[in-house]
Order: structure tokens, then C-alpha cells, then sequence
């Protein structure tokens, strides 16, 4: 315990000396610029994942090179991301850092230019990619393309990048007697040594032109089954969120249809920030509903819809073939949407439509449960009986009771309000 105590104390000490010696640092804050001459600023942008992101900026005139600012920010335990992603941090910190710096300086210098640079050659071929990025990515290069232009970026080696210092981290004697953060990197002042750099050709597969998009969309939308590819089910845990998703799904593939005619000559696919998606109406959610219901039917019932689908078109009734035995049992049909309806002896009851011809769907699906558990809590959590009832309104599917009871064997607060078996008392001695 001592020498735990030792070390701690003799680490802040040296922890201590080392920020009163690095307070020595003074650099000149006045710009003694001509504002009738063009300045060049210069951010710097680098990342470590064990210590931080950060970037620098530095004003350019002539012979003459200023430290204006720098930004960092530490990094976190809690987000298992990989280097290029923390470099691209980085640089979504250095084009805000930049934009703010050219808003703040534009006044005494019009004639302002930026130019940006980081070490990390994925980050800028991410930048400078045509095809469809992860969500974390996308998100970032096009936070950093709103606030710069994709020519100010380009490449730096790591032994010239002034914001290495800043990530990385160093002692008190290294960065004084480092003039890389004072006055950047000794070629800032001259255009002929500044290093160059130029995205490569791009390969064939690395571009997502927006014709391919276009016919993929077009696909989607004519495979009717196509949908469970878009969205998978099995991740969602409610019903009522599977329709609320559905229609920003295809609104987004309707705008992205619409947009991609615009984009076709420049072959880039469009921002998810130009596709503004208002709240979904309630014409949108049924449509949704009816989507998705018949995407649910063609992934368990395909032989019943081809034969319907088939029997409507036939002219004659020559080469019947025969009818598949959930057809014949259930009388199946299609309804005007077509959708598969099961009429069995209530075809002709005055009852609601949906009641006579209940949609038919799968037992011991991923769909099925969601429904059938969204059914049983806005019958407040009632039992089998009650929920197959409610049920038997709109859908029908076989064997619905062992069904629901399997469901509702789950149902936590079901569970918890009926408690465990009875137990008898003691018996008395």
C-alpha cells in the first residue's frame, strides 16, 4: 500500500512540474497581417484512439505564420471505434473549427482561403468516395462536406502534422522545443514544397453510380417479397413500430427513385439530408401494413397465392390444375388489394368486412407474435379466450389458440400478476 501511494504521489508531482514548465509556452496572438493581402488558413486534423482527437490552425501570409487555435477532445472507453473512425472525428472537428474561424475572420480578411489536411488516407478516400458508406461514416463525411469544400482536403505525413503533438500527447521539453506547433511545418510559407496528393482512380466496384441504385430500387419495388431483404422483422420487439418504420423505408426509396434521375450525370447517390421525411400519415401506415402483410403471406403461403393469382387470369378452364389443400380447406381467395382472406362460414354473416373475411397468416412466425402479443396488451393483458377473439376480427391463421397460449406463456407482466402455483401450508405435526 506504501509503495502505491509513492508512485501516486510521485506521479502527480511530475504530473505538476510538467504543466509549470509547458505555462512557459507564449506565442503571439496579434495578427499583424496586411487585410488587403489573400491569408491562408491551414487546419491540421489527427486522432489516437487511446488518448484523443484534436485539430490546429494556423494563418498564413506571405513569410509570416501565426498559431491562432486548436480544439481536442479525449477519447472514450465507452465507443469500441476503430482509428479511421477516430480520425474522421477529428476531421468533423477541424471543419467546424474551420468554418467558425472564417466566420469570425471574414470581416478583416475577405480574401481568406482554407485548406485542411489530415494523415489518415482512408478518411479522405471515404471523403472522397461515390459509393454507399456505413451510417457512422456517411454521416460524418457529409457533417464535413457542408462545412468545406472536397478540394481544400488533402494529405500530410504524420512527422508535419502539427496536431500529432496534440493527439499523442508528449512531455513539457518536447513541446517547447518543438517549433512544429508554433509555426506548423517549415514548407506552410512556400506552395512549391507543400505536399501533393490525389485520390486515386477509384475501382469499378467502389462506385455506386446512381443507375445502379435506380435498378436496385426498381427490383424492390417489383419482387413483392423483396421487402423482408429491406427489413428484417426479427429485430423489431412491437407491432406498432414495424409500421411506423415501413413508411420511412419507402418514402426514402420513392425519394431516392426521384432524386437519382437528377443525379444521374454526376453519379453520386443522394444525401439523406436533401430526402426530408415528415411525419408518416395515416394513408401511408396502411399502406405499409398492406406491404408488409402481403410480403408475410408470399414468404408462407407461395404455392396458394400463384395458383389464385393464376385462376384469375386463366381465360379458359382448360389445364385446371389442382387445388392446393389449404385452398380447398379454407376456401381461400384473394381480397381487391390481394391479400389472402380466409371467408369460411361467415362469407355471408352481417358482419364487418374484415370479420366475414379474415387476412390469413402463418403460425409461429416472427410477425405472428408481434401481432398477437400487440393484441393482447390493448386487451389489457386479457387471457386466450378474449385475445383469440379480438384476433378472429381481422386475421385468422390455424390453430390460433395453442398459438396465443404459447405467446401469452411469455408475457412478463402476465407472469407477474398470476405468481407461481399455490402452495399448501404445512401440515400440522
Amino acid at each position: 500500500m506504501k509503495f502505491s501511494l509513492t508512485n501516486s504521489s510521485n506521479s502527480t508531482t511530475k504530473s505538476a512540474k510538467e504543466i509549470e514548465a509547458a505555462s512557459a509556452f507564449v506565442t503571439s496572438c496579434y495578427l499583424d497581417f496586411d487585410k488587403t493581402l489573400p491569408v491562408e488558413m491551414h487546419v491540421f486534423c489527427d486522432a489516437c484512439p487511446t488518448t484523443a482527437a484534436g485539430c490546429c490552425v494556423f494563418f498564413v501570409q506571405n513569410e509570416k505564420v501565426r498559431f491562432i487555435g486548436s480544439k481536442v477532445k479525449l477519447s472514450s472507453s465507452k465507443h469500441a471505434r476503430t482509428v479511421p473512425q477516430w480520425e474522421l472525428i477529428a476531421m468533423v472537428m477541424g471543419a467546424r473549427l474551420g468554418a467558425a474561424m472564417t466566420e469570425m475572420f471574414s470581416k478583416d480578411f475577405p480574401s481568406l482561403s482554407s485548406y485542411y489536411r489530415t494523415d489518415s488516407t482512408i478518411c479522405l478516400h471515404w471523403l472522397f468516395s461515390t459509393k454507399q458508406l456505413p451510417v457512422f461514416i456517411r454521416n460524418r463525411t457529409t457533417e464535413i462536406l457542408r462545412f468545406t469544400d472536397l478540394s481544400s482536403w488533402s494529405h500530410v505525413s504524420s512527422a508535419n502534422n502539427p496536431a500529432d503533438i496534440l493527439s499523442r500527447g508528449c512531455s513539457a521539453d518536447e513541446f517547447l522545443q518543438s517549433a512544429l506547433w508554433e509555426r506548423g511545418p517549415s514548407w506552410l510559407t512556400d506552395h512549391s514544397l507543400w505536399p501533393r496528393w490525389s485520390p486515386k482512380s477509384l475501382a469499378e466496384d467502389d462506385v455506386v453510380s446512381a443507375t445502379a441504385v435506380d435498378s436496385q430500387v426498381q427490383g424492390a419495388q417489383s419482387h413483392s417479397g423483396s421487402l423482408q431483404d429491406l427489413i428484417n422483422i426479427s429485430r423489431f420487439q412491437s407491432y406498432e413500430r414495424v409500421f411506423r418504420i415501413i413508411p420511412y423505408v419507402l418514402r426514402f426509396i420513392s425519394n431516392l427513385k426521384h432524386a437519382s434521375g437528377r443525379s444521374r450525370e454526376s453519379r453520386h447517390c443522394p444525401s439523406v439530408l436533401d430526402l426530408a421525411i415528415p411525419v408518416s400519415t395515416a394513408a401511408e401506415i396502411s399502406q405499409a401494413e398492406v406491404i408488409i402483410l402481403r410480403a408475410h403471406q408470399i414468404q408462407h403461403f407461395r404455392q396458394e397465392r400463384e395458383f389464385l393469382l393464376k385462376e384469375q387470369t386463366r381465360p379458359t378452364r382448360q389445364n385446371v390444375q389442382p387445388r392446393p389443400q389449404l385452398v380447398r380447406q379454407l376456401n381461400l381467395k384473394l381480397n381487391p388489394v390481394d391479400l389472402l382472406v380466409a371467408p369460411g362460414r361467415l362469407e355471408h354473416a352481417m358482419l364487418e368486412e374484415d370479420a366475414r373475411e379474415p387476412i390469413l397468416i402463418a403460425r409461429k412466425s416472427q410477425f405472428t407474435t408481434l401481432l398477437v402479443r400487440s393484441i393482447h396488451e390493448r386487451q389489457p393483458h386479457a387471457g386466450v379466450r378474449d385475445t383469440v377473439v379480438a384476433l378472429r376480427k381481422r386475421f385468422w391463421f390455424p390453430s390460433a389458440r395453442s398459438e396465443i397460449a404459447r405467446v401469452l406463456k411469455r408475457c412478463v407482466n402476465c407472469r407477474y400478476q398470476i405468481g407461481g402455483a399455490y402452495k399448501l401450508p404445512p401440515s400440522p405435526p
